[in-house]
């Protein structure tokens, strides 16, 4: 994986992986998938998507909608965590990602829980009703003020937002001309800090979670 060493390094980063957030076959399985797909090695870290879980059980949403797909494996993760009847919609803009990630799914015996659609994100959303529950966006930076504004609008009040790659390797706190995606980045967080209808806290994992409740006022 391309996200390997934590802030404490490698010692503490496998004690973690070894006890708390061990990966289970299904997992394993689903990243040996995609790198025989030649699919780039860019997934959210273990200890993200327990993260992820956690948040995705104490929500217990109705209706949660990931934004970047990959090849499922996040999907997988917060995808376990729904209650009895809960569902995932996961939008992905690469046909070939899409088909490992319904692979993937599959496998994880989860096909009937998790929808996955191809196609541009923005267009997209426009057609999924509200009210969402929980918005987990890990896809192209540069649009991250547009997810925040449609999610916004879409979760119903106590909703959850995430955001992955909140840090932006550090260029987040000075964003160059010529690094739209980290100017965008920062974009959202000053929206999130701004907005009095987020509650915005940052989980400061190695790429850095964006996390933000949706209060309902505004």
């Amino acid at each position: 994986m391309a996200k390997t060493v934590s802030h404490f390094g490698a010692a503490v980063r496998d004690l973690v992986r070894s006890t708390v957030v061990p990966e289970d076959d299904v997992l394993v399985e689903s990243r040996k998938r995609a790198l025989a797909a030649g699919l780039p090695a860019i997934e959210i870290a273990p200890e993200d998507g327990s993260l992820l879980a956690l948040l995705v059980r104490l929500a217990q949403p109705a209706l949660v909608v990931e934004i970047g797909t990959l090849f499922g494996y996040s999907a997988i993760w917060m995808a376990r965590a729904l209650p009895p009847g809960g569902r995932l919609i996961t939008i992905e803009s690469e046909a070939r990602h899409a088909a490992v990630a319904r692979e993937n799914l599959a496998a994880a015996g989860l096909s009937d829980t998790v929808t996955v659609r191809v196609g541009d994100a923005r267009e997209l959303l426009v057609g999924i009703g509200a009210p969402v529950d929980a918005v987990f966006v890990d896809a192209d930076k540069p649009s991250y003020p547009t997810y925040l504004a449609w999610a916004r609008q879409a979760l119903a009040p106590g909703g959850l937002f995430a955001a992955d790659n909140a840090f932006q390797g550090g260029r987040v706190a000075a964003p160059g001309p010529d690094d739209p995606g980290a100017a965008a980045v920062r974009a959202m967080l000053e929206t999130l800090a701004a907005d009095d209808g987020w509650q915005p806290a940052i989980v400061p994992t190695l790429e850095g979670m964006a996390l933000a409740i949706r209060t309902g006022r505004g």
